[in-house]
């Protein structure tokens, strides 16, 4: 005991990590790990910590060293590892097995909870998900000159968890996800539907669909606009449902917003930034309005009325060849202009049908009687 309140020199996580680090071991165990902890030689401040630096490496070295002879199987332990530290949220055992491998994969959830045992010292579970227990960690962890071999590349590994979301949506979004049977009632009128949603909207699809966006604005690669591109054909549809389903629809617009700002500032694509923005335009469209209340409506009304003149509407609507078709007879008269400076991204009218509300993108308001 003496040993170790010199050797924390006053540092009270570098205390804590190392309790936890002896305390799932053997005696004998203990007393191995207690020589080989590092000497704390000159007391340390809170800002530089070299100390506590050299004790996550000596637990790191203890959970993956034996491991170095099988490149593959270091890797992949390192990733699991890097997976718990760049998660959006806090995950589960499972859902990460589900994020980094394929459905066609061996099982390796095994694997995944011998790691985080391994990592005891720094990682724990609480109602089944994995945190850290404390930031520094995670500092450590994201800065290569400190965590060495074991440092992980937070862009790149955020640039594999943003391709293991859209796999992952790929698969599980579909049309009508819920298998809801009419359009003529509100969902919160439908006894079914939430066990329905909890069961076609597994953990993994859930975090996918609520996190692919954190994920993909944190890399600065430009291999995501394919998978982009292809998401906006069709998917993103499926994608607002499901959404809708969770309750979290107002996510949608932000999500491809960020998304679009993203792909004009990083990547010199305007067409995909322009798909972005009708995208996130339409999700707006439907969720600011009493079409999202049922979720068949997103097609049935929402689709129905949105603007039929881009490529992008033109392509979802061949989908979904027996919507309602709306044609606007006016004789070509224009009923109102309202004039603004920035480009317009929802537009709303009273309650008591008196004005019409109009929002741009330069965060202005307009009302017109």
């Amino acid at each position: 005991m003496k040993k170790l309140v010199e050797q924390a020199a006053g540092l009270f996580i570098y205390a804590a990590t190392v309790v936890k680090y002896l305390g799932k071991c053997s005696p004998p165990e203990q007393r191995g790990r207690i020589i080989r902890l590092p000497p704390s030689g000159i007391p340390q401040s809170r800002k530089d910590t070299p100390l506590l630096d050299r004790l996550y490496l000596q637990v790191l070295q203890d959970a993956f060293d034996k491991f170095e002879d099988d490149d593959f199987d270091f890797d992949r332990r390192l990733k699991i590892m890097h997976t718990f530290l760049c998660s959006a949220e806090p995950v589960s055992i499972n859902i990460v097995a589900k994020l980094l491998f394929s459905p066609d994969d061996p099982d390796f959830t095994e694997t995944i909870s011998d790691v985080l045992a391994s990592l005891h010292a720094v990682l724990y579970t609480q109602k089944h998900m994995v945190l850290s227990y404390h930031k520094s960690f995670t500092d450590f962890m994201f800065n290569q000159n400190r965590a060495e071999h074991f440092w992980c590349d937070t862009r790149q590994f955020h640039l594999l968890l943003s391709n293991s979301c859209f796999r992952v949506m790929d698969i599980g979004l579909k049309f009508n996800i819920a298998n809801i049977e009419t359009s003529f009632i509100l969902d919160q009128d439908n006894p079914a539907l939430p066990d329905a949603v909890k069961e076609n909207i597994p953990p993994v699809l859930r975090y996918s669909c609520r996190n692919w966006e954190y994920h993909i604005v944190t890399t600065d690669s430009k291999e995501l606009a394919n998978t982009l591109l292809k998401f906006l054909e069709l998917p993103v549809l499926f994608w607002i449902e499901a959404m809708n389903l969770m309750n979290l629809r107002s996510m949608c617009e932000r999500m491809l917003r960020n998304t679009h700002n993203w792909i004009t500032n990083g990547n010199d694509n305007s067409s995909l930034g322009e798909d972005l923005s009708e995208a996130a335009s339409f999700a707006l469209h439907f969720s600011g309005s009493g079409a999202a209340l049922s979720t068949p409506h997103l097609y049935i009304s929402a689709l129905a009325t949105w603007r039929a003149n881009s490529g992008l509407s033109q392509e979802w609507r061949n989908h979904f060849t027996g919507i309602p078709k709306f044609v606007h007879c006016f004789g070509g008269r224009t009923l109102m202009t309202i004039a603004v400076q920035s480009q317009v991204h929802a537009i709303a009218c009273s309650s008591d049908n008196k004005h019409i509300v109009s929002g741009s993108r330069d965060q202005t308001v307009i009302s017109k009687p």
